[in-house]
């Protein structure tokens, strides 16, 4: 059974923009060029000591992971893209879907991710289920990874890097192995750029961060366990 909530005209255009650039993400998933990118050393704005790299390499073990779970499917995801270009009546055509997206700024991450939460989380079919669903899986991480590496290079939003650095400054290596280095790289920084961040605790033994209201206190149990960052 299909579900399929058409978009409106005025949010098509940014919509095409997004999905074809989910074409090229695929192709770059597909390509050899991400997997020399993977295993280079990354150059970092912020240097590259064993906290900064254990960043990096978390992330990629993350992607590499996952793409293992859905190797076998990921050619079922290019069908389900063209299927949403088709019934969207988005009108991309194949000389568009061309070439690979190996840069994945902050701009991009938001168009990407609400390509996800906002357009095929409603276009769905029993015929593409498999599709729809490793797409999302893959995206997602594919974004997480290429953002973490752009914000790594070319640093990240003012405040959120003033949270990082102080975590490289007080924090052991092993606070970021064990983290979930998007919560602060992606959700974190993409909050600061929408303006909808205030500030954030943060694990003390490993990032993985929560946003929290203006004027937030911790607990005394709370002081414990988490970090409370004011932005």
């Amino acid at each position: 059974m299909d579900r399929i909530i058409k978009i409106n005209e005025e949010k098509k255009a940014q919509v095409k923009k997004a999905l074809t650039l989910a074409f090229k993400c695929v192709n770059a998933i597909q390509g050899k060029r991400l997997r020399s990118i993977r295993t280079q050393p990354i150059q970092s704005k912020y240097g590259n000591s064993d906290k900064v790299l254990a960043c990096w390499y978390k992330q990629v073990r993350e992607f590499e992971t996952k793409l293992g779970y859905l190797l076998d499917d990921l050619n079922t995801v290019l069908p389900y893209l063209e299927w949403v270009n088709q019934v969207q009546d988005l009108g991309i055509k194949k000389s568009e879907c061309k070439g690979q997206l190996l840069e994945v700024d902050y701009i991009t991450c938001n168009l990407l991710t609400n390509l996800i939460y906002k357009c095929t989380a409603f276009t769905e079919s029993s015929e593409h289920q498999v599709g729809r669903f490793t797409f999302h899986e893959i995206l997602h991480e594919f974004i997480n990874l290429m953002t973490v590496r752009h914000a790594l290079v070319y640093g990240l939003p003012p405040k959120i890097e003033t949270v990082f650095l102080k975590m490289i400054r007080n924090k052991q290596s092993s606070f970021f192995k064990n983290g979930f280095i998007p919560d602060l790289f992606v959700v974190d920084a993409c909050s600061e750029i929408n303006n909808t961040l205030k500030a954030i605790k943060c694990s003390k033994d490993r990032v993985s961060t929560h946003s929290v209201e203006p004027g937030y206190k911790l607990t005394a149990e709370e002081a414990s366990y988490y970090d409370l960052y004011i932005l």
